[in-house]
């Protein structure tokens, strides 16, 4: 190792681009589970399995929106520390210059 800090904006791209894609699965999951609770709705029929059946469906539902969110907030992070990167880098390097 050379000492040396170094970026892939390629990379960084590419993560996000991931990142995309692990927040469809999500939803993907989130279908299937709401799905799964509905295939089984007829076992929440008295008045307090009603209430309890749209709790669950919420908790999916605040689940997944959830952890989109935590995939947006990494993406944003990645994105912006390789925009200050090399912002700084052209910034550091513009002193060499003459």
């Amino acid at each position: 190792m050379d000492g040396m800090i170094k970026v892939n904006p390629g990379a960084i791209v590419d993560y996000n681009a991931a990142l995309g894609t692990f927040s469809g699965e999500l939803d993907n999951i989130a279908s299937e589970a709401q799905n799964l609770l509905g295939g089984i709705a007829e076992y929440f029929t008295t008045d307090q399995a009603s209430v309890t059946y749209a709790q669950a469906q919420q908790m999916i539902i605040d689940a997944t929106n959830e952890g989109k969110e935590v995939i947006h907030r990494h993406g944003q992070a990645a994105d912006q520390a390789g925009v200050d990167f090399v912002s700084q880098d052209g910034a550091s390097a513009q002193t060499f210059m003459v």
